[in-house]
């Protein structure tokens, strides 16, 4: 055996013997008075063997033939059977000359300083001696070193180390934490070593919630316990980061698909929703219960309790399930962002994708394209209706051009439905009726209202007003003249009509505005009116009429322009005639029908009754509101006859631009919970571990072995019809039943 007395070399100062701080840090603390104090602390640990002493961060000593600058190590003698502290580094084992073991590969999952290798603590010491950074060492050095830190601050309660010990942690995540399990383990120590900081402030500044994040572990943060108890016990209303934060951290809870794959939006949403459903913030009584949390070292050395004088709220219901009600909603609200963006990752800041978001959070996600395109469209509509070529608008909607004339349905569809997220609509629409435009042809925009309640543009007398309109376009396109005074005459009578909301007659503006500059098939339609039957026929004319009287009285022009309609429809100019008497006022006779001047008698003469005049009257004719009304309610029925005259052919082979998955994708180790979860992550590291091993680490979950393996396995055979592990006296993982995706994530 080498000398390996270990001797202490140049240093800017003599380290004095460490001794123990005693019951000064035991006192319990009342965080409800302004009082200065330490949590309450408990510990599960073995005594310090005599002459072992702590070695401070500007001390360098010798051992092994290294100079070890940096301490932040234990050093002194461990007893042959002792294996209390697995850090303390004893001068007097043997340490190999040669042949490190610098991938740890002879250190068990567990490793102590007395037990490993000669080999492995050369490796450890050289590690030490290089600064602790090398990433080529492996992971059971930098767990070794990991367990003296935890020593340093629990054990030992070197409070006044605190702030070193933490940067310390700090710094080797950021060289080591890829690794799953010191991630997970040193995670638990910088919470632990925060959550003292709180509890020992006088005057503690946190008054923001915790960052939120999806990294969170299967159970509460002992940091977010204390900052919701702090401000519960003060009586303060909690805000929306906290309770998503709480929500985000409960180890029953768990996000859907478009949550997680739309995480920044569903933050953004969820304030929206949470301020308006609760905007003084959510109250609620404090809980009996006190908080108290169990740290277990990642060392297996001890187990220390820290506890203080603050509700815990562990084990609340209500306020999650209320926060729960709310995270859906708004996950249900995002699936179609989710959707679109699951199949095109390269979309997500797209202007398509941004229509796709709820209105609340638009403007905070665009990326600018939104701003752009709501700057063009002001520019063109103005206040009244605005006109712009097809192509031009699917430009300015970032749709590529179409590869057929007409645009195809369904990107018509997606243009509409952008257009209605900025406050826009467009004609012709096929969501309202309308047939796709043509590339080249133009299209009519209008501003919807700002109330959306009445925007139906889908019942019988919205559908029954098109028609009419589209009717009067074919007329008045009929002799090649376009009669713009013709069409708007009509197109006036229907806006007055009481039985169209706002936005339908917007609308129907806007459908007038296109029917001017698009004339319909007027040989389709006129070839589709002579196949419907003569009531039809008859009541398409009579419901004209009834909308043309829509102020009580019919205009010289509007008669001029249904003799028109009436002639298109085979109906002789009698006809009309006889229908405006039906409804004009008569004060001196009765509502309606024929006044009887005599009863007929059998066998007496017969005259025929003279036509009525072929040209208009000269004065408007006033008509019976009452007798308007009520052929108005009668001929509603004709809107589906109408619809099927004035439908344009579609192909039902026109692509929709947004193929849509129809359920999110599954996302790995999906169906466990969290601890469950967590331990197969930890277990996938490995291929191979001992009953021990096991058994130690479903400890740390607080799960029994036998039932976790059995759960874990019974997963696997619902998702990959196999057992993932191989339980006895050794345990092995079942890599080549997993799928590639969650194989390489365990490499």
């Amino acid at each position: 055996m080498i000398g390996l007395g270990w001797l202490f070399g140049s240093r800017q100062k003599q380290a004095p013997e460490y001794k123990p701080t005693g019951d000064s840090y035991r006192q319990p603390m009342n965080i409800g008075q302004q009082t200065t104090g330490k949590p309450r602390f408990t510990a599960s640990v073995h005594r310090r063997a005599e002459g072992t002493r702590w070695i401070c961060p500007d001390e360098t000593f010798k051992i092994g033939g290294l100079s070890i600058k940096g301490g932040m190590v234990y050093v002194g003698p461990t007893g042959r059977h002792d294996r209390a502290w697995r850090s303390t580094i004893d001068p007097s084992i043997q340490v190999s000359r040669r042949n490190a073991d610098f991938q740890g590969a002879l250190m068990p999952y567990w490793p102590s300083y007395a037990e490993i290798d000669p080999r492995s603590r050369l490796a450890y010491l050289q590690w030490l001696a290089s600064g602790r950074s090398d990433p080529m060492f492996g992971l059971g050095h930098v767990f070794l070193f990991f367990y003296g830190l935890e020593r340093r601050l629990f054990a030992d309660e070197a409070y006044s180390d605190l702030p070193m010990l933490v940067a310390e942690v700090e710094r080797l995540r950021g060289i080591y934490g890829d690794n799953r399990s010191f991630r997970r383990y040193s995670g638990h120590f910088l919470e632990a070593a925060h959550a003292l900081q709180l509890i020992t402030t006088e005057n503690p500044t946190q008054d923001q919630a915790p960052p939120l994040d999806l990294d969170n572990d299967w159970e509460l943060p002992l940091t977010l316990r204390i900052g919701l108890g702090r401000r519960i016990a003060a009586r303060q209303a909690l805000t929306a980061d906290w309770m998503l934060s709480w929500y985000l951290s409960h180890p029953e809870t768990r996000l859907r698909t478009p949550a997680i794959r739309a995480f920044d939006k569903l933050c953004l949403l969820f304030r929206c929703r949470f301020d308006a459903t609760y905007p003084d913030g959510m109250r609620f009584a404090p809980p009996k219960s006190k908080l108290r949390q169990e740290y277990r070292a990642a060392s297996g050395d001890f187990t220390v309790t820290i506890a203080a004088d603050l509700p815990d709220i562990a084990k609340l219901r209500k306020p999650i399930q209320e926060t729960q009600a709310i995270v859906e909603k708004c996950t249900d609200e995002l699936s179609p962002f989710s959707r679109y963006v699951g199949k095109r990752p390269e979309a997500a800041h797209s202007l398509q994708a941004l229509v796709l978001l709820p209105s609340e959070i638009r403007n905070e996600c665009d990326s600018g394209a939104g701003k752009e395109l709501a700057r063009w469209l002001q520019t063109v509509v103005g206040t009244a209706v605005g006109v712009a070529k097809a192509s031009d608008l699917l430009s300015r909607l970032e749709v590529d051009p179409c590869k057929t004339d007409r645009v195809p349905k369904g990107i018509a569809q997606s243009m509409s439905t952008a257009l209605a997220a900025f406050g826009y609509g467009m004609e012709p629409d096929p969501v309202y009726g309308s047939p796709s435009p043509k590339q080249q042809e133009a299209v009519a925009l209008f501003k919807l209202p700002e109330s959306r309640s009445d925007d139906h543009a889908s019942g019988p007398a919205y559908a029954a007003a098109r028609s009419v309109l589209l009717m009067s376009a074919v007329i008045a396109h009929a002799d090649g003249v376009i009669a713009d005074q013709e069409i708007r005459q009509l197109v006036g009578s229907v806006q007055g009509s009481p039985h169209l909301a706002t936005c339908e007659r917007r609308r129907l503006s806007a459908l007038a505005t296109w029917l001017l500059l698009v004339p319909p098939p007027f040989n389709e339609i006129k070839k589709r009116l002579g196949q419907v039957s003569e009531t039809e026929r008859r009541s398409l004319a009579q419901f004209a009429l009834a909308m043309a009287a829509a102020d009580d009285r019919i205009d010289p022009k509007e008669i001029e322009q249904l003799e028109r309609l009436y002639k298109l429809l085979n109906l002789e100019p009698s006809v009309l005639y006889s229908d405006l008497h039906a409804l004009e006022c008569d004060a001196s006779g009765p509502e309606e029908g024929p006044v009887t001047v005599r009863q007929a008698s059998k066998g007496a003469p017969q005259h025929r009754i003279p036509p009525p005049p072929k040209t208009a009257p000269l004065e408007p004719i006033t008509l019976d509101h009452s007798r308007i009304e009520r052929v108005r309610r009668e001929t509603e029925v004709v809107a589906s006859v109408l619809s099927g005259i004035f439908a344009t052919p579609t192909d039902d082979s026109d692509p929709d631009p947004i193929q849509e998955p129809s359920i999110d994708e599954p996302v790995a180790f999906e169906g466990l919970d969290r601890r469950h979860a967590s331990l197969l992550d930890e277990i996938l590291g490995r291929e191979a571990w001992s009953r021990a091993e096991i058994e130690a680490l479903c400890r740390g979950f607080e799960l029994m072995p036998d039932g976790a393996m059995e759960t874990l396995n019974e997963w696997s055979f619902e998702r990959f019809d196999a057992a993932i592990i191989e339980y006895g006296d050794t345990l092995f993982v079942q890599y080549d039943v997993l799928p590639e995706d969650i194989r390489k994530m365990a490499a």
